[in-house]
């Protein structure tokens, strides 16, 4: 039988689910609960943002931990902040030898699928084209 204790998670996740409209074994709950890696859900940006500066402290110099920063900071509307670590990374190799514009581009198309998109999105993605 589970105690209190282990189901507060999950009653605190079926609250924040609720609180973001986002529905009980909908299609994006299933999605953000796979792609696990982006760290970025349906639902409490700030505790996202929060999560992203735990691992950074703990590792500051592995650079792929600065995307779920930048997430998370886009889609809380700080949108200067997220645009400046977007393009503070560029040409750096980050994950298995794939460059930082590859990884934010892969992960843009996975937030896209699972309903997720900002404006800043489409601007970063012409900027990295472009080089600039």
């Amino acid at each position: 039988m589970p105690t209190a204790r282990a189901s507060r998670p999950q009653s605190a996740g079926r609250e924040r689910r609720k609180q973001y409209g986002v529905a009980e074994g909908s299609a994006i709950q299933r999605r953000a609960d796979r792609r696990v890696g982006i760290q970025v859900h349906p639902g409490p940006f700030v505790t996202a943002l929060e999560a992203a500066d735990e691992t950074i402290a703990l590792a500051p110099r592995r650079i792929w931990r600065y995307k779920n920063r930048a997430y998370a900071l886009m889609f809380l509307g700080r949108v200067d902040e997220a645009r400046a670590l977007y393009l503070s990374y560029r040409g750096e190799k980050v994950q298995d030898e794939k460059s930082w514009e590859t990884v934010i581009r892969e992960d843009f198309a996975e937030l896209r699928k699972a309903g997720l998109t900002h404006p800043l999105m489409d601007e970063i993605e012409k900027r990295f084209a472009a080089g600039g």
